[in-house]
C-alpha cells in the first residue's frame, strides 16, 4: 500500500453539512421578497431540496411557479446566492482537517458551484487555513471533468495511487476522481440520490477517512 501523500476534497456534505446553509438562504428569500403563505413556501423549498436537490438546477424556478409568487424567480436567485450565511466546521471534520495537515498530507479543496456562493462559505468555515489549494470550478472545467485533479497531480509530481478523494457526488466527484485513477470515498449521508458503482468506498463521516490514510513509508 502507498503512502498517502494527498487528499482531494469536495465542500457541500462532505466537510460540513448543508443542510443549515441551504434553510439560512431560503429564510432569507422568503423574508426580503415578503413571500406569502412563508410557512408553506418554506417547507416546500425545504423538502424539494432534501430529496435529491442538487440534481435539481431550476428548484426555485420550480418553488416560483408553484406558488405563482409575483416575483422573477432570477432575482430570487440572485438573492439566494449572495447570501452570506454563518457556518461553522464540526469538530470532527476540523480535527481531521488539522491532523492530516500536521502530518504533511498535501490537502485540495474543489467544488463546483457559484463563485461568490462557494467562497463566501470558504471564509466562513475558515478553510484556507487547512488546504494547499482551494478551487470553485466552473464551466468545462467544473467537476465531473476531471481537469483539475489531472492539474494538481501533474504540478504537485503526485502519483493517482499516493492520493484519494472525498465527496457526497459520485456521479460528479467520483468520475472526476476515478478518471485520475484516484481510490474515491463517498459520503451517503446528503440529499443526492444515486446508485454508487465502480470501487468507491462508503463512509459516514470525514473522520472515517482516518482508518484508510497510509502515514507510513
Amino acid at each position: 500500500m502507498n503512502k498517502t501523500r494527498a487528499i482531494f476534497y469536495d465542500l457541500d456534505n462532505t466537510l460540513y453539512p448543508q443542510e443549515s446553509d441551504i434553510i439560512q438562504r431560503i429564510d432569507h428569500c422568503i423574508r426580503h421578497f415578503s413571500l406569502e403563505p412563508h410557512e408553506k413556501i418554506r417547507q416546500f423549498w425545504i423538502n424539494e431540496w432534501k430529496d435529491n436537490g442538487p440534481k435539481k438546477p431550476r428548484l426555485i424556478e420550480t418553488v416560483v411557479d408553484t406558488f405563482s409568487l409575483p416575483v422573477d424567480a432570477d432575482l430570487v436567485i440572485g438573492q439566494y446566492r449572495s447570501f452570506v450565511t454563518h457556518l461553522s466546521l464540526p469538530d470532527s471534520s476540523s480535527d481531521f482537517l488539522l491532523e492530516c495537515k500536521k502530518r504533511g498530507l498535501l490537502q485540495f479543496l474543489i467544488t463546483n458551484g457559484n463563485f461568490v456562493t462557494q467562497q463566501n462559505k470558504i471564509k466562513a468555515l475558515q478553510l484556507e487555513q487547512f488546504f494547499n489549494q482551494i478551487i470553485v470550478a466552473n464551466g468545462e472545467y467544473a467537476k465531473p471533468s476531471s481537469f483539475w485533479f489531472d492539474h494538481l497531480l501533474t504540478i504537485n509530481n503526485l502519483d493517482p495511487g499516493s492520493c484519494i478523494s472525498v465527496g457526497d457526488w459520485f456521479e460528479i466527484d467520483g468520475i472526476a476522481s476515478e478518471a485520475t485513477g484516484i481510490c474515491f470515498f463517498w459520503i451517503n449521508t446528503g440529499p443526492v440520490h444515486e446508485t454508487v458503482h465502480g470501487n468507491a468506498k462508503m463512509i459516514q463521516k470525514l473522520a472515517d477517512l482516518s482508518r484508510y490514510i497510509n502515514y507510513d513509508i
